[in-house]
């Protein structure tokens, strides 16, 4: 039995971390990866304002492209101090907040609909105009499935 819990953590956590990869490179082949230098003119500003994350007024440019993933590396870190997860992320995808939420095997029912509850209101503040999707996986089963908008 203790095997298979195992097993089933071990699969949970490879689809999470296979979705963080895969986000990963989307983002590397879109051309966001934060590494690339934008090109530049003699003067040193940007030939290109989308390049640089600005607008062409120079404000920052909070549009995302249909397939850009951006985690949300606050809200991340809170769900990483919780006692009861293992492993989460919360990111935005296509105009939808997401929290990927794995927790510990001796994680009850209750206490894994509350975590999932708190970051469905935190992401609610946050996120005022986006669909919201949170889920909890516990041993490989999806135990919780939270939506909001959609």
């Amino acid at each position: 039995m203790k095997k298979k819990n195992t097993l089933m953590y071990a699969l949970a956590l490879v689809i999470v971390l296979g979705a963080v990869v895969v986000g990963y490179f989307a983002l590397r082949e879109s051309g966001t990866d934060s590494s690339r230098k934008p090109d530049t003119t003699q003067n040193g500003t940007a030939e290109n304002p989308e390049e640089t994350g600005k607008s062409e007024t120079g404000d920052e440019d909070t549009t995302l492209k249909p397939d850009e993933i951006i985690k949300d590396s606050t809200l991340t870190k809170e769900l990483g101090d919780e006692k009861i997860v293992e492993i989460g992320q919360i990111y935005v995808r296509g105009g939808i907040a997401y929290g990927a939420i794995v927790v510990r095997d001796n994680a009850s029912n209750k206490e894994a609909r509350k975590v999932a509850e708190k970051y469905m209101e935190k992401l609610k503040k946050k996120y005022k105009d986006m669909k919201i999707n949170v889920q909890v996986v516990r041993n490989g089963e999806n135990i919780v499935n939270l939506t909001h908008g959609f």
